[in-house]
């Protein structure tokens, strides 16, 4: 998982933050080498398949809102916040259908 502020300021007191989630991905028949250090010339094909995450993202600060994000990075609906007085939490799910997520305040 990663965090990153689009705006360039520190997470804090960042707007907007970009958060990716993902546990294993590779393409469609991806071919690694016996040591998992290299595909070499064997990418695979799409579709990409991912390791969805289960967990909870804290971020310090109030008042955030989240979308998940679709494949072309646009937002598409919105993903769960738990808001307390000094952070939110962002509950990470399979059935958000998506890796991304943008949160905003």
């Amino acid at each position: 998982m990663a965090a990153v502020a689009l705006d360039g300021r520190p997470l804090a007191r960042s707007r907007r933050v970009l958060v990716t989630t993902c546990g294993r991905c590779e393409n469609t028949g991806m071919q690694f080498t016996p040591d998992r250090r290299s595909v070499g010339t064997r990418w695979g094909d799409a579709p990409v398949q991912i390791e969805a995450v289960t967990g909870r993202l804290t971020l310090p600060g109030a008042g955030w809102r989240a979308r998940a994000l679709d494949p072309a990075g646009q937002p598409a609906r919105a993903a769960p916040v738990e808001r307390g007085p000094d952070a939110c939490t962002l509950r990470l799910a399979p059935a958000a259908g998506t890796m991304w997520y943008l949160l905003t305040r």
